[in-house]
């Protein structure tokens, strides 16, 4: 396409000025980790699993420190996205509630129904109902919309894990992580935009491996959201036991791997396979950076949410507004 004059489309259709908040993804990260280093929690009795509690931009947090942690936490994370808890959480369940606004009527229900449990509950909130609800709490900064504010909510969960004993302190690694990313900045940004222009006009069909589904879900979202169109994603290997034998495929489908160079053997040729079943899609490889799977995870964050938001400018759309929910949510309280 012909050289896309990104500043004119950002003057027309961003006038919240959402792409200070994703460029700036790294500072929010370092922010998020000074208020994280104030969470102090009296330790009482061993928690046996973890309930993280959240929906949307909000809940994407849970599972993006599921994926990273998984391997090294020794008890079972659970992440829910609806109005009330597994029937397992007691007083030895840490139940942690996400809601950016402090106000999403799910996550309001979980922690009442938690509370009921007599759960240990820690709220991550930058204000609202859970914020007064919440003793054991961190409030977060300020963003125009959750999905813009993932750093903030993501990091501090880290913290809240450390401080139970359950993982190991993240604070040098997370430190070390925001320096990686503004060093990537201007290779990111030029990646995302060139991702943009390949998808743009096209049905996005959006695979990782099952350690980053939390990333190809955000990358998803985020499309829905801030781009205003539908797109796919599903995990290798899953997908190579059904969705790889679709052949009556979507119009104009663009197929995007999330990949990483340390990949086993068994995944790369599930990765070529499918590329080479899918043959006809354009194809777009995002490469995930990084010496460890935070670094990697929090790359892909920034890279797809730049992504995102360069395709919601080719699209001519506002990247912050989401007159649809805002429509729902409207008609729900009036149902009320």
């Amino acid at each position: 396409m012909a050289k896309t004059k990104w500043p004119m489309l950002q003057k027309r259709h961003d006038r919240a000025k959402v792409f200070e908040y994703i460029s700036n993804f790294p500072a929010q990260c370092k922010q998020a980790i000074e208020i994280g280093k104030k969470f102090n929690v009296m330790q009482g009795t061993p928690i046996s699993r973890i309930v993280i509690c959240g929906m949307g931009g909000s809940g994407i947090a849970g599972r993006i420190i599921k994926g990273i942690v998984e391997k090294e936490i020794s008890v079972p994370i659970e992440i829910v996205a609806d109005y009330s808890l597994p029937n397992f959480v007691d007083a030895n369940t840490l139940v942690i509630t996400v809601s950016f606004s402090g106000n999403t009527e799910e996550t309001i229900a979980c922690f009442e129904d938690a509370k009921k449990r007599e759960a240990k509950i820690v709220g991550i909130t930058s204000n609202g109902r859970l914020s007064e609800l919440c003793e054991q709490k961190i409030v977060v900064s300020k963003a125009p919309q959750p999905r813009m504010a993932l750093g903030s909510l993501a990091v501090p969960l880290l913290f809240v894990l450390s401080n139970y004993n359950l993982i190991a302190s993240k604070e040098k690694e997370l430190l070390h992580c925001t320096a990686f990313l503004e060093k990537e900045r201007q290779s990111i940004e030029t990646e995302a935009k060139k991702t943009a222009e390949r998808i743009f006009g096209k049905f996005p069909v959006v695979y990782a491996q099952s350690r980053f589904e939390a990333l190809a879900y955000r990358f998803r979202c985020d499309i829905n959201e801030n781009a205003k169109q539908l797109a796919l994603h599903h995990v290798i290997p899953e997908m190579n036991h059904n969705e790889i034998n679709a052949e009556i495929l979507p119009s104009k489908p663009a197929l995007v791997l999330i990949r990483n160079l340390r990949e086993s053997e068994k995944i790369k040729k599930r990765f070529e396979f499918t590329k080479k079943t899918f043959k006809k899609m354009p194809l777009t490889e995002i490469w995930l950076k990084g010496s460890s799977r935070l670094e990697e995870t929090f790359y892909g964050i920034f890279i797809l949410d730049m992504a995102s938001y360069y395709l919601a400018l080719l699209n001519k759309k506002d990247p912050n507004e989401i007159p649809v929910i805002k429509k729902m949510h409207r008609e729900m309280d009036l149902n009320k």
